[in-house]
């Protein structure tokens, strides 16, 4: 928060009763969801805009299909749509150029796309369980067509508990296949690295990429507070914004979990967010009875959930709860997870948006108990949930099931 923390520093100079008032009462408003209409149904290419006109390097945004085709350059259709600013990652599919040859209007790209993927599964289960109109939502979706820049795809997220704690994604295609990399910067220094390690020009950017995401995350129209992610494209040394998502605000850890784990604990291989006031027992969904229902109309969204394993695979449910808890649990090898997170929408946002986000190899259950708990699920129509304890400081966490 350096251009933040400079900016109270120097009003509390001029008039220092009054900044502190300011700092301890005043409520930070994200301009956009203050009023989602001010995204004007196109939250990718109204912010892209908005931060370009910030002096900050976005990609040439065409401003139609027509000028994309005719620009004689490679380009992206993404999709918008209102949800997509505070709601569902990976909800709606963007295409590249050679994915709608043919397709000479938005209403095609729409009319064909959309029955193929979309529309049969993921738009329809989003309807379905928020009781919206599905007609209405399809209504509601269009795209904006982005020159396609070649170069490194990077996300970057501020840790949600730890101050200058930075997760950043790096990926792209090369010729001898796919690059990936997941690292973890704290205090301007890598603390982790994952999957492949980064070349000496992306470790030398890495200050520059970290500072372009807290300019951006800084401006007037953001709640500085919030840790977004933010998508950018590095290319010939210059960072290029994509996208602003939000996930969580920020919450400073309290304590420093600096006790040896116990024989009864495991520790966790990865963790993001810290609990509070330090430790805490959670029920936690291991089979979701819904779930084993295939008439997805039938469903309906829990208003709330403590805490869940997401063993079925059920993007659009999930991603619609991952707010909601304080506990989500990965239970698989970390390397396998952290390349799923970044080829995969999913994957992060069970990472970046739940309270407290835990990956770890160890199974808290065997087959046999889980494959019990499916059959109480269909018999009773319940979900069914173990309780763990769980301690987390932002940095580590131990869990123990509670019999």
């Amino acid at each position: 928060f350096s251009c933040f923390s400079m900016v109270k520093a120097q009003f509390a100079q001029c008039m220092p009763a009054m900044a502190i008032w300011v700092f301890f009462f005043t409520q930070f408003i994200d301009y956009y969801l203050d009023n989602l209409d001010r995204l004007q149904a196109k939250p990718k290419k109204t912010i892209a805009e908005y931060v370009k006109r910030n002096g900050i390097l976005v990609p040439k945004i065409f401003d139609s299909l027509s000028e994309a085709k005719s620009s004689g350059i490679d380009f992206i259709a993404r999709s918008e749509h209102t949800q997509e600013y505070n709601g569902v990652s990976g909800l709606l599919k963007s295409y590249y150029k050679e994915e709608i040859i043919g397709l000479e209007s938005e209403d095609e790209i729409k009319d064909v796309k959309l029955k193929s993927r979309e529309g049969i599964g993921r738009i329809e289960q989003y309807c379905n369980l928020l009781q919206i109109d599905k007609n209405k939502f399809k209504k509601e979706i269009s795209f904006s067509y982005w020159e396609k820049i070649k170069g490194y795809n990077r996300t970057v997220v501020a840790d949600s508990s730890i101050k200058n704690k930075y997760h950043l994604i790096t990926s792209t295609w090369k010729n001898n296949g796919w690059f990936a990399n997941y690292t973890i910067l704290e205090e301007g220094n890598i603390s982790a690295q994952y999957i492949e390690p980064l070349n000496e020009d992306l470790v030398k950017g890495l200050e520059n990429l970290v500072n372009f995401y807290e300019e951006i995350r800084s401006l007037p129209n953001f709640d500085p507070n919030h840790c977004p992610i933010m998508e950018i494209q590095t290319s010939g040394g210059k960072n290029y914004f994509l996208q602003y998502h939000r996930t969580r605000d920020f919450s400073e850890s309290l304590f420093k979990l600096d006790r040896p784990v116990k024989n009864s604990e495991i520790e966790a291989d990865l963790v993001r967010g810290a609990s509070k006031p330090g430790e805490f027992i959670v029920d936690v969904t291991v089979v979701h009875a819904a779930r084993m229902k295939r008439d997805f109309k039938e469903i309906k969204l829990p208003h709330n959930e403590e805490g869940s394993f997401d063993f079925e695979a059920w993007h659009t449910f999930s991603e619609l709860m991952f707010r909601k808890r304080k506990l989500q649990i990965t239970e698989n090898n970390l390397k396998k997870t952290l390349l799923g997170l970044v080829v995969g929408h999913t994957q992060r946002s069970k990472l970046f948006k739940p309270e407290i986000s835990i990956i770890t190899n160890h199974s808290f259950f065997e087959t046999r108990e889980y494959e019990s708990l499916v059959k109480r699920a269909v018999t009773t129509g319940e979900d069914q949930k173990i309780k763990l304890y769980v301690i987390s400081d932002g940095r580590k966490a131990y869990l123990e099931r509670i019999e």
